[in-house]
């Protein structure tokens, strides 16, 4: 009895959740995919131990699928190579430096990004291949799917900051303020301009 009212306490929170949908544009008002999204709290400002959860990072048709990737802090991404032909991917940012030399099929061993931050990948052998991967260690953070949407699920009430963050945006973002009610689902548009 004892443990299920443990459990119904720890839950209470959960209970109350709310639900924040965030549209992101452009200036023409055309969904912005691949934006990166962090909601902090002020109790969440800090460092947040999250899970290791192991992505994959694939080279098709010379391109990398997906363009961007959202990874937590610790985790680890295989690069798998779906093309005839060797691709040799390589990142020099200050997040995660590394080196996949030319390979067909699967590289030995996957990469594992331990410090937080972008980071930017590239083919020494097709110019043209980007993609990149954004290391976390906020809980919410999410990149934005074709349409423009996130979705923020199991939110408590309370003040948020959120940031945008996108590969091809020079500037810093001004980070917004934002409040969250509870056992709602809220729905927010944003302009992103870079």
């Amino acid at each position: 009895m004892k443990y299920w009212l443990f459990l119904f306490i720890q839950a209470i929170p959960y209970l109350n959740a709310s639900e924040l949908t965030i549209n992101i544009v452009n200036r023409a008002q055309k969904a912005l995919p691949n934006v990166v999204a962090i909601l902090e709290t002020e109790s969440n400002q800090t460092a947040y131990t999250l899970t290791p959860k192991d992505k994959v990072v694939s080279q098709i048709n010379n391109t990398f699928e997906p363009f961007i990737t959202v990874l937590n802090l610790g985790s680890k991404i295989q690069f798998p190579n779906y093309d005839l032909t060797a691709h040799h991917v390589y990142s020099f940012s200050p997040a995660k430096t590394f080196e996949l030399k030319l390979y067909t099929k699967m590289p030995e061993q996957a990469v594992t990004f331990d410090k937080t931050g972008p980071v930017s990948l590239g083919c020494g052998i097709h110019d043209s291949m980007e993609a990149y991967i954004f290391v976390t260690d906020k809980k919410h953070t999410k990149v934005s799917n074709k349409y423009g949407q996130i979705k923020f699920k199991g939110l408590v009430e309370g003040s948020y900051t959120l940031t945008l963050w996108h590969p091809y945006d020079d500037n810093e973002y001004e980070p917004k303020d934002v409040f969250v009610f509870n056992n709602r689902n809220q729905s927010l548009k944003l302009v992103y301009q870079f």
